[in-house]
C-alpha cells in the first residue's frame, strides 16, 4: 500500500531517482571543507601575483563544477551583480533538488502508518465477523495489530531516518557552497589571499580550524 501510494504521488522522474538517492545515503561520503579553502587561497595568490588571466589553467584542472563555472565567470570579468545572481541561483536550485529527495522519503513515512492502520481495521472487521468463537478473539486481535506495528516500524526506523540523512547531507553541502560563495565574493573584490582564507575558515569549528592550521603548517 505504501509503495503503491508513493508511485501514485510522485511522477516517474522522481521514482527513477530513488536508487540514486539511496546510493548517496549509503555511500558514507564526507564533505571536505579544507580543499576549497586551499584551492581558492591559491587562486587569490595567483591573481595577486600574476593577474586574473593566470588562473585559466587552474580553472581547467578544477573538478568541482560549481567552482569551475564561478571562476570562469570571474576570469571573463563578469560584473559582481551577475556573479552574485549566478551563485545564489545555483544554491537555490540545489536546495530544491535536495528537497525533492527528502520529501520522497518523508511522504513514505506518512503513508506507512496509515496503511498499517488500514490493515488493522480490516483485521478488526474479520474479528467482529467471528465473535461467535471467543477462543479466536485474542489471536485475531494480535494479528490485526501486526500491520500497525509494521507501519510504525517502517516509518520511524526506515523512511524518516532516510529522509533525515538526506537532509543532513543537504545542510552540509549547502554550508560548503556558502563557504565557497564567500571566498568567491572575496576574489571578486580582489581581496588578499589571507583575507580570502580567513573568511572561509569562519565556517569551520574551532577544532577543525586548529587541525587545518596544523596541516598547512
Amino acid at each position: 500500500g505504501t509503495i503503491g501510494a508513493t508511485f501514485m504521488h510522485f511522477p516517474s522522474t522522481q521514482l527513477f531517482k530513488m536508487f540514486g538517492r539511496l546510493k548517496v545515503i549509503f555511500s558514507m561520503k564526507k564533505i571536505d571543507y579544507t580543499k576549497p579553502i586551499e584551492f581558492l587561497t591559491h587562486i587569490a595568490r595567483t591573481i595577486s601575483d600574476q593577474g586574473i588571466s593566470a588562473i585559466l589553467p587552474e580553472i581547467e584542472k578544477c573538478t568541482d563544477s560549481y567552482l569551475k563555472l564561478s571562476l570562469q565567470l570571474l576570469a571573463d570579468d563578469v560584473d559582481e551583480k551577475s556573479l552574485k545572481k549566478f551563485l545564489e541561483d545555483n544554491m537555490s536550485y540545489m536546495e530544491k533538488r535536495h528537497d525533492q529527495g527528502i520529501m520522497f522519503f518523508e511522504q513514505m513515512a506518512r503513508y506507512a502508518p496509515a496503511f498499517g492502520l488500514l490493515g488493522t481495521v480490516v483485521g478488526l472487521v474479520k474479528l467482529l465477523y467471528n465473535l461467535k468463537n471467543p477462543d479466536m478473539l485474542g489471536m485475531s486481535m494480535a494479528l490485526a495489530l501486526i500491520t500497525t506495528f509494521y507501519g510504525i516500524l517502517l516509518a520511524n526506523l526506515v523512511f524518516q531516518p532516510l529522509a533525515g540523512r538526506l537532509r543532513s547531507y543537504s545542510i552540509e553541502e549547502n554550508l560548503q557552497k556558502e563557504m565557497m560563495m564567500v571566498g568567491l565574493y572575496a576574489l571578486a573584490h580582489r581581496e588578499p589571499p589571507f583575507i580570502v582564507k580567513e573568511k572561509m575558515l569562519l565556517f569551520l569549528t574551532t577544532k577543525e580550524r586548529k587541525r587545518y592550521a596544523k596541516k598547512t603548517s
